[in-house]
């Protein structure tokens, strides 16, 4: 078995054992203390970056306004479960993209690119009332891409394992309303890491709206390949909680 398809496995394991150990332990104590929020989401994402293969370098720049016209397909969700002050993280981004871009010689390039990224993180909250959480997480991205320049093409596959630190704050408002940020930061396998977000909030009884905004950034290296992309928009999701 290769490095790389080990990490895969040992890191979604990784995922789910937290995510069911409540259940688990919900059900071996009889006490159901344990909150959930699970949160499908569309994150409208534009692309900026620079690959480098062995044919070449391209650059590759999608405004999320024009991503429709590139989007192959799409998977994202966030489930999260706490309890007092201890909550854990679990995020799934799958894109599928298909881009034009040019090389720094003006060559005209097409860029497909499929990305996956699972992140993992524990939060803890200051205290019971307070709204700042801090914690540390991991996340794994793959990210696939077939590259052509004028005849030439090329396949690359670059993957990362990285440590972050995290930190989250929310500040409800009105009755319904709620602020909240996000940020983290890391590296490891990649050269470095970061994401952050702001997210709107409006919550019902059982279930919830939001609207926001992300960046993820990522430079990698591997091999001859190197990566540097970041995704950029707006993001609107449903959550239900139980």
């Amino acid at each position: 078995m290769s490095s790389k398809i080990a990490r895969r496995i040992v890191f979604q394991a990784a995922l789910l054992v937290p995510l069911a150990g409540p259940a688990i332990a919900v059900q071996e104590t009889g006490e159901d203390s344990w909150s959930w929020r699970v949160a499908p989401y569309l994150w409208t994402a534009g692309i900026d970056g620079t690959l480098t293969t062995g044919i070449g370098e391209a650059d590759f720049d999608v405004d999320f306004s024009e991503i429709w016209d590139n989007l192959e397909s799409a998977g994202l969700i966030l489930v999260e479960t706490r309890r007092d002050q201890i909550c854990i993280l679990g995020d799934l981004v799958y894109l599928g993209l298909e881009v034009e871009g040019e090389t720094p010689g003006g060559a005209d390039t097409n860029l497909e690119l499929d990305t996956t990224i699972l992140e993992l993180a524990g939060l803890y909250r200051l205290s019971p009332t307070s709204p700042y959480e801090v914690g540390l997480g991991i996340r794994y991205a793959d990210i696939e891409s077939d590259l052509e320049v004028g005849a030439a093409s090329s396949d690359s596959s670059l993957d990362a394992f990285d440590g972050l630190a995290a930190g989250r704050a929310t500040w409800p408002f009105a009755e319904r309303w709620s602020v909240q940020v996000y940020g983290d930061a890391g590296m490891g396998d990649s050269d470095l890491t970061w994401q952050a977000s702001a997210m709107l909030g409006l919550q019902f009884e059982s279930w919830g709206l939001g609207v926001g905004y992300r960046i993820l950034d990522y430079k990698l290296e591997e091999g001859s390949d190197e990566l540097d992309l970041a995704f950029e928009g707006l993001v609107y999701g449903v959550e239900f909680r139980f």
